[in-house]
Order: structure tokens, then C-alpha cells, then sequence
């Protein structure tokens, strides 16, 4: 469920957002991680909040959303937010990029074809053929 429009939403929001950041901090004072960038600017600023770099040196770009207008993410919903668009545009970039969305509600669709994707072969085609093509 969305927050109530107006001031007090965008409080919410940041207040969520702020104590995700916090936590992603105190994983770097444990060791845990490279580096936190928070609020990028340039040409990782569309669609981030935060960025951190892992001890491998994987980016992970993150996007903070407390709350969707429904009880959870749709693909739909992720593509009128304009997340899907950052999303294909981080990953695009760097083949060292990471995209997620931290939010406090579940996007089971798409983790379901992220997961689907994860266990097929290497090949779009395939993907495409027996994960796609043979649900519909």
C-alpha cells in the first residue's frame, strides 16, 4: 500500500531510505564492503540512490523505494516508475554493474523471471524459447 500523499509520505520515504543507507555504512566500518557512494552524481545519478562496491569490486547500484501503489511490485508497476528503464540502462553500461531495488515490498514477478533466468544456460535464445515462450 502507498503512503498517504504529500509531506509526510516523502518523510516516510527518506526516513526508510536513510536508515538503508545507514546499515549499507556500517557494513563498510565491518569490512564487509569496498565503498558506499550515496547519492551519485554523473552518469550513475538516473535512478540511484546509493551505490556499493563489494570486495570483489561489483557495483551494486540501489534504488530506495519504501512503497509501491499496490501490495507489491508488477512489472507494470516497475516500468511506469521508470526502474525497469534504470535497471536495463545500469546493466548496459558495465559489465561489473548490479541493479536493485530496496524496497519493503516484494516484486515476486520479477524475481521469479530474475530466478528463471539465473537457472537457465547462458543462451538468450533458449531463455527465450523454453522460459518465455512456453508459459504463454
Amino acid at each position: 500500500m502507498a503512503f498517504e500523499p504529500g509531506g509526510m509520505s516523502e518523510k516516510l520515504g527518506n526516513r526508510y531510505e536513510s536508515r538503508w543507507v545507514a546499515k549499507q555504512l556500517l557494513r563498510l566500518l565491518n569490512e564487509e564492503i569496498r565503498s558506499v557512494t550515496v547519492e551519485p552524481i554523473g552518469p550513475d545519478e538516473q535512478g540511484v540512490d546509493l551505490i556499493v562496491v563489494d570486495k570483489t569490486g561489483i557495483r551494486l547500484l540501489q534504488q530506495c523505494k519504501a512503497r509501491c501503489d499496490h501490495n507489491s511490485w508488477s512489472v507494470a508497476a516497475l516500468r511506469n516508475k521508470g526502474i525497469l528503464g534504470h535497471l536495463k540502462a545500469h546493466l548496459s553500461k558495465h559489465l561489473h554493474n548490479e541493479f536493485a531495488l530496496v524496497s519493503a515490498i516484494p516484486a515476486r514477478t520479477f524475481a521469479d523471471i530474475c530466478e528463471s533466468a539465473r537457472n537457465s544456460n547462458d543462451n538468450p535464445k533458449d531463455f527465450w524459447r523454453y522460459q518465455v515462450e512456453d508459459i504463454g
